[in-house]
């Protein structure tokens, strides 16, 4: 095999390579559809605790996680799981078996997502202040 043949080998060889590099590359979690289908993620500090907000919005199902984590300390992690309606531009959710529902405005541009407490349930458990949430 001459160097002009051995060269043009390499380059299929390298060519295919990236090929399956890059078809073996994404997120392979399928969220269903809708405007906020998705994992979204807001990272929290206060001190020497850290912690993240995590909303994974999948099909007509929502899972709300909470994790902080102190230095010295095990993780606190709480994971609550229920159900979602989108209207217009309010996200209802509904956890577990409860009967009230923690209702949001919402706006996305872009990767972010900002939520702003919209009944009286999401404002004494979320607070007033609009939160952002980045797509993950």
């Amino acid at each position: 095999m001459n160097k002009k043949h051995f060269l043009h080998l390499m380059a299929i060889v390298m060519v295919a390579m990236l090929g399956v590099n890059f078809t073996s590359c994404g997120n392979d979690e399928d969220y269903g559809t809708g405007p906020v289908a998705g994992k979204w993620e807001r990272y929290l500090t206060d001190g020497s605790s850290q912690g993240t907000h995590t909303f994974i919005f999948k099909d007509d199902k929502v899972t709300y996680i909470e994790k902080w984590s102190e230095p010295g300390y095990d993780d606190d992690i709480e994971t609550y799981t229920g159900v979602y309606v989108v209207e217009n531009d309010i996200i209802s959710m509904t956890f577990g078996d409860a009967t009230v529902s923690v209702d949001f405005k919402y706006e996305i541009n872009g990767k972010k997502l900002t939520l702003t407490a919209n009944n009286r349930w999401a404002k004494d458990y979320f607070g007033q202040e609009p939160m952002v949430f980045t797509r993950k």
